[in-house]
């Protein structure tokens, strides 16, 4: 549904983003990854279509993204940024009303359904009535992420959405997310938790100094040689019930940075 071709992207005159290519379909939670400054969130923003394009093509179901209207492409897709806050004190429906805004004029009884379902998926639907501003961090990363989630979009951008959760609540957005893409969702999330994104994440993008450096399967994508280019690590590797386990282990230069041979699969 989404394609970036060949994606220039500069702010204060610096290129941030350097000849990026990508495709996020129906189905599919691909995680974006890289160290502090590769220039994820600046692409996650020019890919939602709110900072300009230097240069490239980013088309949305075929078309030039700028040839929808913005209702058109706020009624498709969401995007979540990092750390997203809410500055008014607004109970939590009324927080997760907003994302409704694209369909206003429809029926009132569909948007209380889908604040609802929303708050429900992100475990928040206690939350309903509390004020937003009066919540944990956590908590209100909860309400932000039902926002997004309340226009029911074919596609979600979302920024690092793990920051700041419990790791309960961690997996249970790594679950919803990878639910929602069997629903025929794109999902492209940022994340720093290489762990997260090896075991719930189908296809993983790596960013470097600007540029997608990789792109593919987990297996495929969080190697050693990469994950020494993009991140300066070592990872630890397991398997448990089939599924990839990596931990960061040591900084390349240090003592903890020698390579850590793979254990057994832990038993089911």
């Amino acid at each position: 549904m989404l394609q970036a071709q060949q994606l220039n992207v500069s702010l204060a005159h610096r290129r941030i983003v350097h000849e990026a290519t990508l495709t996020l379909g129906r189905g599919e939670v691909v995680g974006l990854i890289g160290a502090n400054g590769s220039g994820k969130s600046t692409l996650l923003r020019a890919l939602a279509g709110l900072i300009p394009l230097e240069s490239g093509r980013l088309l949305l179901s075929g078309k030039p993204l700028d040839a929808h209207t913005p209702r058109q492409i706020a009624q498709t897709m969401a995007y979540l940024p990092q750390a997203a806050e809410c500055q008014w004190p607004l109970t939590a429906d009324r927080v997760v009303a907003l994302g409704r805004l694209p369909f206003r004029g429809g029926s009132r009884e569909l948007d209380r359904a889908q604040i609802s379902k929303a708050l429900d998926a992100v475990d928040a639907l206690h939350l309903r009535d509390r004020v937003v501003t009066e919540l944990s961090g956590g908590e209100r990363a909860r309400v932000m992420l039902a926002r997004a989630l309340a226009g029911d979009p074919a596609l979600l951008l979302i920024d690092e959405p793990a920051a700041g959760l419990d790791p309960y609540h961690q997996l249970q957005l790594m679950e919803m997310l990878r639910q929602l893409a069997s629903e025929s969702r794109g999902v492209l999330v940022v994340l720093h938790d290489l762990g997260m994104a090896a075991r719930f994440c189908g296809r993983v993008l790596v960013m470097h100094e600007g540029e997608i450096i990789a792109a593919g399967t987990p297996d495929d994508v969080l190697t050693d040689s990469l994950l020494a280019q993009a991140h300066g690590i070592t990872a630890f590797r397991s398997r448990c019930r089939q599924s990839p386990v990596l931990v960061p282990w040591g900084r390349i230069g240090t003592p903890q940075a020698q390579p850590v041979p793979p254990v057994a699969a832990a038993p089911r």
